[in-house]
């Protein structure tokens, strides 16, 4: 009645995902995960994103999944466990009450046995893997909603002030000769101009490197059941691609000489804008910035 009783065990635990499935798990084919989503996804509609928002929910999904594989595994892993400390302890006391020698021999055979499975089925490495996992895309969910707030603020704001700046900065091209306060702004301007023209472009992009992301982490995680190797940070560094900024206008020769006033009041516009531009880049390069960071330290 027992060896019915565990093969029947054996049979039911010998299923997809379970901890006897050499397979790894992919939350891209656990199709009652892709159905919980709204609307309903399939592993060729779930990518790419259309924005953050939309991210958000798929990647904190995908997290899931991860976390309910972990725990389902930790769970099972108890069926090489509790034999194995059983069996070892019984060999250590088994002598102790003068028992056989058989028994003591077969008791510790049996716990190198339920070592040697737990060992060759690596439920542990595939706990480390599927955790780690989950923490990336968890952590990926949170970023992406920060960029969708961000992209409401200073996503939508931003095309504006380039404009402001860029219009400021052709201004002041003609009178940029003998007024070194006007130079020093119109450079400075420059700079900020072009930094927050790449902020800007790496927040537009940021659906797809949350995709891109969220890709890697995955193969990751595959990757080192198969291969029971951690690396994800190697794997998901290059993740933050930095979008170019746009090339900037050549100098453009003024026809109408401004007055003192005008070329204070250009340097003040410049300056103000200039700080503005600054603080906008760094407001977005710091939401951009946490996505790497959702990689745990191997």
């Amino acid at each position: 009645m027992n060896r019915i009783l565990l093969a029947c065990l054996a049979v039911s635990l010998a299923g997809c995902g379970t901890i006897f499935d050499p397979a790894p798990y992919s939350p891209l084919t656990d199709k009652p995960l892709l159905a919980s989503l709204s609307p309903p996804a399939t592993p060729l509609t779930i990518f790419p994103f259309t924005d953050a928002t939309d991210a958000k929910p798929k990647l904190q999904a995908l997290a899931n999944g991860y976390a309910d594989q972990r725990d389902d595994l930790m769970r099972q892993q108890l069926i090489f466990d509790v034999p194995m400390i059983g069996l070892g302890v019984a060999a250590i006391v088994n002598p102790l009450y003068e028992g056989a020698k058989n028994v003591t021999l077969g008791l510790s055979l049996g716990a190198a046995g339920a070592a040697g499975a737990r060992i060759y089925f690596g439920p542990q490495a595939k706990v480390t893997a599927y955790n780690a996992a989950w923490l990336s895309l968890t952590c990926a969910s949170l970023v992406a909603d920060s960029i969708a707030t961000e992209k409401t603020g200073d996503g939508a704001a931003g095309p504006g002030l380039v404009t402001q700046l860029s219009d400021t900065i052709t201004k002041a091209e003609g009178s940029l000769t003998g007024n070194p306060v006007l130079l020093t702004a119109y450079n400075q301007a420059r700079v900020s101009l072009a930094a927050l023209q790449t902020a800007l472009g790496t927040l537009n992009a940021a659906s797809s490197q949350l995709a891109q992301y969220a890709l890697t982490v995955i193969s990751t995680a595959t990757n080192k059941v198969l291969a029971n190797v951690q690396n994800v940070s190697a794997a998901t560094a290059p993740v933050a691609a930095i979008k170019p900024a746009a090339p900037m206008r050549g100098l453009a020769q003024e026809t109408t000489r401004k007055t003192a006033s005008d070329v204070a009041k250009l340097t003040l516009d410049l300056q103000n804008y200039s700080a503005q531009a600054d603080a906008m880049t760094q407001r977005i390069n710091s939401v951009m910035g946490a996505l790497p960071k959702c990689t745990p330290a191997s």
